[in-house]
């Protein structure tokens, strides 16, 4: 059963459609898997399930994915490396007006979603964003993650239920994880 789930793994950066409907669908995903779990532990009895996620990637779907998911009531960190979020698509929007629905100036369609987007991360409470981060590493199992991540050339340490990957298409995955953790992509 997989661990980690991934998104924002299309096979361009430029297919924005894509990226949203994968944030989409990871959210019924971990709506899924937790009411599982939870009804698993229930059970065993065993330790709680942390409801808090963990998505490491500022893009697009990692950006959509945490907003849906802060909606759904989840306390969610975000995890990016660059110093400002939105990945690619918002530092360069004309790339992608293609897709825009309006003719005159498409680039600015897609800048003002993005702008609309993080305002509504940066105004939800249950949204704590990290820029300049890197993970260092990953433990634990669904669930129960534990996280060291660096910024600030300092190590701090988060808990998770439930960890989303959306580091993009562009990016090769690294992670070291002390154990085989399996990952779903969408």
């Amino acid at each position: 059963k997989p661990n980690i789930f991934a998104i924002g793994t299309c096979e361009s950066p430029k297919d924005i459609a894509a990226s949203i409907a994968q944030a989409e669908a990871v959210c019924c995903k971990i709506m899924t898997a937790f009411s599982n779990l939870k009804n698993r532990r229930k059970e065993t009895s065993s330790k709680l399930i942390n409801k808090n996620i963990i998505v490491a990637g500022g893009g697009i779907s990692g950006l959509q994915a945490a907003l849906q998911l802060a909606n759904l009531n989840h306390n969610v960190s975000i995890l990016y490396r660059d110093s400002n979020p939105g990945g690619i698509v918002s530092s360069t929007p004309e790339l992608f007006g293609y897709i825009s629905s309006i003719t005159n100036n498409p680039e600015n369609e897609i800048e003002e979603y993005i702008n609309s987007l993080l305002s509504d991360l940066k105004s939800n409470k249950k949204i704590k964003m990290y820029p300049e981060t890197v993970i260092k590493e990953i433990n634990g199992e669904l669930g129960n993650f534990s996280l060291i991540i660096n910024r600030d050339s300092k190590d701090v340490h988060l808990k998770a239920g439930f960890i989303v990957l959306a580091s993009g298409s562009h990016d090769k995955l690294r992670l070291s994880a002390t154990n085989s953790c399996l990952i779903d992509i969408f």
